[in-house]
């Protein structure tokens, strides 16, 4: 009676019937029902955690086989949706391994096997997209790689072949990255077509073909200005540009970042950029200093760009009689970002060379002690 009157109710009033239920008959046939149509509640109103919580127990108790592929495809998507990546990764194993296994068994029905379909070819792909989220980039390459294999007239395919693409981008793979994307063209959907361009894009860069990578990007950026990859794909247009030479159109494309882009971290990016492809040492130096004297040194990910800042910014110093800049600077260097100090130490050292940093502080001081020299003359005539 109390199920049938929860299945008149709605929200609070239907959870209150269900968990009367649980608490007072829990060895009735019926408890396991209402367990199931309270997580599924829990599901669709995208309370992902509660909805994982009860599920984790669904699992335990349902024994209708598709039943008991949806909730646990459920439970790993609700882990998924909260990201709990390894939890949802487990539970996208566990049903891929039953999948598989009532696949192989005797006299399993063409019916059966169409509904199984679905849920296994998600399974692999989310397995892949959880090994991503988990920084275990090889196996996720590994598992998209599988999918594509196995899954050819999947919805999910060109899915599989964009989140290839970048994961092999994440592992510097660039080549096979862009092997993974040439399914690609102009007629695919834009969803797809604009992380590919991107990709490509940095790609044909980091692989030393400027002028593939200058184009593909144009093709981003005229067919889409409004496009969330817009402004990192200008940062690496830019850096193309200055890579083939091309000082002019570089700073003309860095300099829209600064003129538009509000994202600080980009701004600080864009700079450094911009610094490195103008020559005059000057406007140079003018956008170093902005990242050294702008960026958060708090930051993680912009500590760094301050350091490399400020040790680009030394030889500008002594090109511009600047000494005792070069002096605070370096002095700030070494001991704000020790980290980056060593590493430059350790390269040099590698080389047989003589610590830059400490080299570049010798000749400002002696650049200093010639200006005081030449301070001291004047006086005296």
């Amino acid at each position: 009676m109390l199920y049938s009157l929860a299945g008149l109710r709605t929200g609070a009033e239907q959870e209150d019937y269900l968990n009367r239920i649980l608490k007072n008959y829990p060895d009735s046939p019926y408890a396991a029902r209402a367990l199931g149509r309270l997580a599924w509640n829990a599901y669709e109103k995208k309370d992902y955690e509660t909805a994982a919580a009860r599920f984790e127990k669904v699992v335990d108790t349902e024994t209708d086989p598709q039943k008991q592929t949806r909730a646990r495809f459920a439970l790993a998507e609700s882990y998924r949706f909260s990201e709990h990546w390894k939890l949802s990764l487990e539970n996208f194993q566990t049903l891929e391994k039953s999948l598989n296994k009532t696949t192989e068994s005797y006299g399993v029905s063409d019916e059966a096997l169409r509904f199984n379909r679905p849920f296994l070819e998600k399974s692999v792909f989310y397995q892949g997209a959880c090994l991503a989220k988990l920084g275990k980039t090889e196996s996720a390459v590994q598992t998209f790689e599988r999918f594509i294999e196995n899954f050819q007239t999947s919805e999910f395919l060109p899915q599989a072949r964009l989140a290839l693409g970048s994961a092999l981008m994440d592992l510097k793979r660039y080549d096979d990255a862009l092997a993974a994307l040439v399914p690609f063209d102009e007629n695919s959907d834009r969803k797809f077509l604009e992380p590919v361009l991107y990709y490509r894009g940095q790609a044909y860069f980091e692989t030393g073909r400027y002028d593939k990578s200058i184009q593909c990007l144009e093709t981003l950026l005229n067919n889409w200005p409004e496009s969330s990859f817009y402004f990192e794909a200008k940062l690496v247009q830019g850096r193309a540009y200055a890579a083939a030479g091309k000082n002019a159109d570089a700073v003309r494309v860095l300099s829209d970042i600064l003129n538009f882009a509000s994202d600080e971290q980009l701004l600080n990016r864009a700079s450094l950029e911009l610094g490195r492809a103008q020559t005059d040492p000057a406007e140079k130096l003018a956008s170093f200093q902005r990242v050294a004297l702008l960026a958060d040194p708090d930051n993680p990910e912009e500590a760094p760009l301050i350091a490399q800042a400020l040790f680009e910014s030394l030889p500008l110093y002594l090109e511009l009689n600047r000494p005792q800049d070069l002096l605070t600077d370096s002095s700030r260097l070494l001991e704000k970002f020790p980290t980056f100090a060593i590493r430059l130490r350790a390269q040099a050292s590698d080389a047989g060379k003589t610590d830059e940093i400490n080299t570049l502080r010798t000749q400002a001081r002696e650049q200093l002690a010639k200006q005081e020299e030449k301070g001291t003359a004047n006086e005296r005539e």
